[in-house]
């Protein structure tokens, strides 16, 4: 039987946030969803609401779904 846990983290600005993601990813068993809420934020508050984004990052925020993200990342 496998049993899963989730670890939530939140990290302040400049906090070497990237690192400890960049490690985390690097776990065959790891999932990692880095800024899941972004896309929501941006459809709700629109992208001039927030600091600009490369149209390539961009792309992989596409999920504006509250509850869509919250079942993905506790399913």
């Amino acid at each position: 039987m496998t049993t899963n846990k989730h670890i939530a983290m939140w990290f302040y600005p400049r906090s070497r946030s990237t690192a400890i993601t960049r490690a985390f990813e690097q776990l065959d068993e790891c999932v990692v969803y880095d800024e899941p809420f972004y896309s929501a934020y941006l459809a709700i508050k629109g992208q001039d609401n927030y600091p600009p984004i490369q149209p390539e990052e961009l792309s992989k925020y596409k999920d504006t779904d509250y509850n869509a993200i919250i079942k993905k990342i506790t399913g």
